[in-house]
């Protein structure tokens, strides 16, 4: 009877089969092999626009007003990838454009979405980075975007939930050739860091001549298709992704505050006792590093930090619209207290062995407050001549945008002993962030400045390498950070 049923009703029909859950439309497949007619009258060559309209109702309006083209031939894209997460599929044919429509559908509706919450998406990129980061000599352009796949999917419910120990130390030990400023597949040396450095040279943290303001292209000979159109994939460094879940990793097993420490501070005082207490600990320990997952399903955020968010989502999706590219960083974006943590990585290793590992996890704070200067104050230009600290802050490749200082708050310095820091440094429109810090009192006029350079990754999770200026390599410091912004009070005034 179906035979002959009109186009416009069948088509209605084979739409009603299918479920808002973005899944296969397994009934309407069925349905295309009843009968050639049936197949004719319902096949995506002919009716891309019932397809779109299937697209539509499981992810929801398209706000691009694509042509349903380009829709229907998405949903095939997306029905391929998610086929290949429920099946634990970790073989290498389409892998690329699997994983690639994955990474773009993680950026349009967030990891938790029902389309690939259904098919163990977190579980299927856990396996997946396991497989490729395991084989060094493999695609590095499968690896990098694995690697940035597996920091977008995760939240920190997956971590604690799905990840055991044994694998969460196996991921940061595959991860740790990562952590390079200009996001290299491996470090190649660990060079001292001065200013007679050879551009080609790789280190912990590199000269900062070497261009960090271009994401690194994932490229393929034809181009990946996103939306019916062939693309290349920008993505950002590979480095922040690897600095990012290297900490939410760790920071899945909580540090254990020394028994004999005061509760509070009001007890610390009273017994006329300094440092650190119980209480701080804590607040240290809900001071995680920002997971994209969990950033896209909360609700705490600030209008400015959807804002960012949104922005640098825009900018990571191939070929935005220019009405949609705006400045990763903006007036304001950065003023405030910023609040995480450091680990610091081992020195004076030889140029064949391993990378070492980040320990130490220690707190960090900065409040910053931005200023319309020519040149960061504080600064001084005698290092650069000295070599000391390169002039990364005076870089005429990059277009600055906010000049920085800050400093440690009080209430941090009396917590954990510190006589307190001082900062001053340039926010860029790119996303970079580079700052030094200095001791408030420094013990001699020769105090070294330590050097940060990070980046404000999808708005909320400030994370980096930071290096001594210290020349020789057996007497340097450096290691990786991760700061977020901390959260206004209720009665504080909307940013």
């Amino acid at each position: 009877m179906l035979e002959f049923t009109p186009h416009d009703i069948l088509q209605h029909i084979a739409l009603l089969t299918t479920t808002p859950v973005a899944t296969p439309p397994s009934d309407l497949y069925a349905l295309l092999a009843t009968c050639r007619t049936l197949y004719r009258a319902l096949n995506v060559s002919s009716n891309p626009h019932l397809y779109a309209a299937i697209f539509r109702h499981q992810y929801g309006p398209d706000l691009r007003n694509r042509t349903d083209s380009s829709l229907s031939a998405e949903l095939h894209q997306r029905c391929d990838a998610l086929g290949r997460c429920r099946r634990i599929d970790l073989g290498v044919h389409r892998l690329r454009q699997d994983m690639s429509t994955l990474f773009w559908m993680v950026l349009e509706h967030g990891s938790q979405c029902d389309a690939l919450s259904q098919v163990g998406f977190s579980s299927f990129v856990v396996q997946l980075a396991r497989n490729l980061l395991s084989d060094r000599k493999g695609d590095k352009n499968n690896i990098q975007l694995v690697v940035w796949l597996l920091c977008l999917a995760l939240s920190r419910n997956d971590i604690l939930s799905q990840i055991p120990e044994e694998v969460r130390d196996e991921l940061v030990i595959s991860l740790r050739p990562f952590v390079s400023t200009d996001a290299s597949l491996y470090l190649t040396s660990l060079s001292p860091f001065s200013a007679t450095d050879s551009q080609d040279k790789l280190c912990w943290l590199p000269p900062c001549s070497t261009p960090r303001s271009r994401p690194q292209a994932v490229n393929d000979e034809a181009g990946l298709l996103f939306y019916n159109k062939r693309v290349f994939l920008d993505l950002p460094p590979v480095s922040d992704a690897a600095v990012i879940l290297i900490f939410a990793l760790k920071e899945a097993v909580p540090l254990q505050a020394p028994y004999h420490l005061p509760a509070t501070r009001a007890l610390a005082i009273s017994e006329s006792r300094g440092g650190p207490t119980a209480e701080d600990y804590t607040t240290f320990q809900s001071t995680l590093t920002p997971l994209f997952s969990d950033i896209r399903q909360t609700e705490m955020l600030t209008q400015s930090r959807l804002a960012t968010t949104r922005a640098w989502v825009v900018n990571t999706l191939p070929e935005p619209e220019a009405a949609d590219q705006r400045a990763l960083i903006g007036a304001g974006s950065i003023a405030g207290v910023w609040e995480g943590a450091m680990m610091i990585s081992s020195c004076g290793l030889s140029e064949d062995s391993e990378p070492p590992d980040f320990l130490c996890r220690t707190p960090m704070q900065c409040e910053f407050v931005e200023q319309q200067h020519e040149s960061p104050p504080d600064w001084d230009h005698r290092e650069t001549q000295s070599g000391n600290c390169p002039n990364i802050l005076m870089r005429p490749d990059v277009e600055a945008c906010i000049a920085l200082v800050g400093q440690t708050l009080p209430q941090h310095e009396e917590a954990w002993g510190s006589d307190g820091f001082t900062f001053a440094g340039r926010a860029h429109k790119n996303g970079e962030i580079v700052f030094t810090r200095r001791p408030k009192q420094p013990a001699n006029q020769t105090s070294e400045a330590w050097l940060f350079i990070g980046r404000l990754c999808y708005g909320n999770a400030l994370v980096g390498t930071f290096r001594s200026s210290a020349v020789d390599d057996a007497c340097s410091v450096c290691g990786i950070f991760s700061l977020r912004k901390q959260t206004p009070s209720p009665n504080a005034a909307p940013e």
